[in-house]
């Protein structure tokens, strides 16, 4: 990139409250590939697979705030993304199948300041999520069990990081529902 301009949060002098600024980053490097994959393991199971890596780099001397940010990570930027998926159907009879349905994600560090520093950083984090549900073959409506964040992982959506003041967002707990789908 040349001109990049980054969007921070500042507490200008005297103030208390931050203010959002677009600031001009100058160049920054921006490098990455995805890969994905899909294959069906057996006429019933499936597995797919997504990675990708993300190389980020704010190279221009740049202050946000009084910090110098040149060399570092774009925010929200992980360096490596993974997820797993695999889904499998059974036959139980002429009337129902059963879908059964594993994930897992997987997200490196990442920063959500552009100063990344400590309190805008977001650990890597390893998410695993399953469901089964019951099919009905002759009619249009199916019924699922389902678990999400099954580790029951605390790792925060959102974070605003300001010099006095700041919040986050976290995900949901681990969570177990059920869902009745109809179709008509």
């Amino acid at each position: 990139y040349t001109d990049l301009q980054i969007f921070t949060l500042t507490t200008p002098p005297g103030q208390l409250v931050p203010i959002g600024a677009l600031v001009n980053a100058g160049s920054a490097v921006n490098a990455g590939i995805e890969v994905e994959g899909n294959f069906a393991l057996t006429d019933q199971t499936n597995l797919s697979l997504a990675y990708g890596f993300l190389d980020t780099e704010i190279t221009d001397d740049v202050m946000v705030g009084t910090l110098n940010v040149n060399g570092n990570r774009f925010s929200r930027s992980p360096e490596h993304t993974l997820s797993l998926n695999v889904d499998h159907t059974q036959s139980l009879s002429a009337d129902f199948d059963l879908g059964l349905h594993g994930s897992y994600r997987y997200t490196s560090d990442y920063f959500y300041n552009t100063e990344n520093t400590a309190p805008g950083l977001v650990q890597a984090t390893s998410i695993f999520d399953a469901s089964a549900e019951l099919i009905s073959l002759n009619a249009n409506w199916k019924v699922s069990v389902w678990g999400k964040n099954l580790t029951d992982e605390e790792y925060p959506t959102h974070i605003i990081v300001s010099a006095n003041t700041g919040f986050a967002r976290f995900a949901p707990p681990r969570t177990f529902g059920a869902t009745l789908t109809w179709t008509y």
